[in-house]
């Protein structure tokens, strides 16, 4: 799904997430649940803060003998 592309494109590894994108500058994410006050720094200091490179993808591996890999 369109989710997973893009939290694969901008590095998410825990839900929920929010990535912060300005003028298709990658800013960053907040990624789990945090208190609200977390939330307000850390969006702050994303909003106000330079762009990013984009983090670089990870490609997960499963073990040889793990279901998935049937």
């Amino acid at each position: 799904p369109l989710a997973n592309a893009k939290a694969a494109t901008y590095g998410v590894r825990r839900w929920p997430a929010l990535v912060f994108v300005r003028q298709g500058e990658w800013l960053g994410n907040i990624e789990g649940l945090r208190d609200w006050a977390e939330y307000l720094a850390a969006v702050n200091e994303l909003v106000t803060g330079e762009a990013r490179p984009l983090p670089a993808r990870v490609i997960p591996v499963a073990a040889a003998g793990a279901p998935s890999c049937h």
